[in-house]
């Protein structure tokens, strides 16, 4: 069995850096490179709006065509000042994101919230998130349980995590979790330690651009004989191939600062891409690939697949189930898993902008 050595490691963290920011930099040429042009009834009418404003106070945020990017920690998205002129049905505030699908000869749209919604929905034993953040004054709570066997220790593992999400502002919001809490063995190093994140979503998605947003997680030591704090960076980018479908890839980076775990390996890195498919109002069907970096020295790297379902049972309640599969048999990650969760959503609580 071939073992990585440090120097795989400081090989790896310059690369895989400078490929992290070659990707940054690509999202912000293709915002730089203008929108796709509006017909000429849509360019008046957004040329009528954007005279008519001219003396109101501007939107927060940096102005790309028709899309804002958010520049500050709680930059957001303000309507130009209403006009005199009764709206249309098809009339848009240019600064409103939008989802476009041509069906029967109709043009459907989705403003941005369409996805803020959808974007709670996606969480539990997947690894896939999306790039939407929560509508701001929206607190989403979710638990989940997993099971997995095929370990190379020959047991199986139970686990249990709660998580805590919040709509801070327009394109933030705070999370709260606890990691993997291990059933059955509450003397396990690290039981009870718990991660802060927050997410910011600096793009939203707009015709052929894709939602794209960062997350940075923290884990502090409150667990059982728990050291060192753990920091991790995540990446989100998210598309709608179709008005029911996404597509999602999440790059990760993280570095391991603590002893919970004998041999671990302190630079860990990885990536999953999936997609989330709305089978009716009340349906999705969900499944990813996800790519890593073993937690341990002296293994290869691990692949596996997730897919299953969520369900909303009521406005607000949606219930998660999915299988897992590892595809390496090795038993490092295990073989066979399987998860569920369920997950509440409140909103109308306080924040600091709509």
């Amino acid at each position: 069995m071939t073992r990585l050595t440090q120097s795989d490691v400081r090989f790896n963290v310059p690369v895989l850096s400078i490929l992290f920011a070659v990707v940054l930099l690509l999202v912000m040429a293709v915002q730089t490179a203008g929108a796709s042009p509006l017909d000429s009834t849509d360019s008046t009418k957004v040329d009528q709006r954007t005279n008519a404003a001219g003396s109101g106070p501007a939107s927060s945020g940096l102005s790309l065509g028709d899309q804002v990017v958010a520049i500050g920690p709680f930059s957001s998205e303000e309507s130009l000042d209403e006009v005199d002129e009764e709206p249309t049905p098809d009339s848009t505030p240019a600064s409103e994101s939008l989802s476009l699908e041509v069906e029967k000869g109709r043009t459907t749209l989705h403003d941005a919230d369409y996805f803020a919604e959808r974007a709670y929905g996606i969480g539990g034993p997947w690894r896939l998130r999306s790039a939407d953040a929560l509508s701001p004054g929206t607190m989403s709570i979710r638990n989940e349980f997993n099971w997995g066997t095929g370990y190379r220790s020959g047991d199986d593992e139970a686990a249990y995590a709660v998580s805590i999400d919040y709509g801070i502002a327009p394109m933030h919001h705070l999370t709260l979790e606890t990691t993997a809490i291990d059933l059955g063995d509450g003397a396990s190093t690290g039981n009870g330690d718990l991660r802060l994140g927050w997410h910011w979503q600096l793009l939203k998605e707009d015709d052929w651009k894709p939602s794209f947003a960062i997350r940075n997680y923290i884990r502090i030591p409150t667990g059982h004989n728990s050291s060192g704090v753990d920091y991790e960076l995540r990446g989100l980018f998210s598309k709608s191939i179709a008005d029911h479908v996404r597509i999602h890839f999440a790059p990760f980076l993280k570095s391991v600062n603590g002893d919970n775990i004998e041999d671990v390996r302190y630079f860990q890195w990885g990536a999953a891409l999936g997609s989330d498919w709305k089978i009716n109002e009340k349906l999705d069907f969900v499944a990813d690939y996800v790519h890593e970096t073993s937690t341990t020295e002296g293994f290869r790297d691990q692949h596996s697949l997730d897919a299953g379902f969520i369900y909303e049972i009521a406005k607000g309640h949606k219930l998660g189930i999915n299988g897992r599969v590892g595809l390496d048999g090795d038993g490092v990650n295990g073989d066979w898993g399987a998860g569920i969760f369920y997950t509440i959503n409140f909103d109308g609580l306080p924040s600091l902008g709509r």
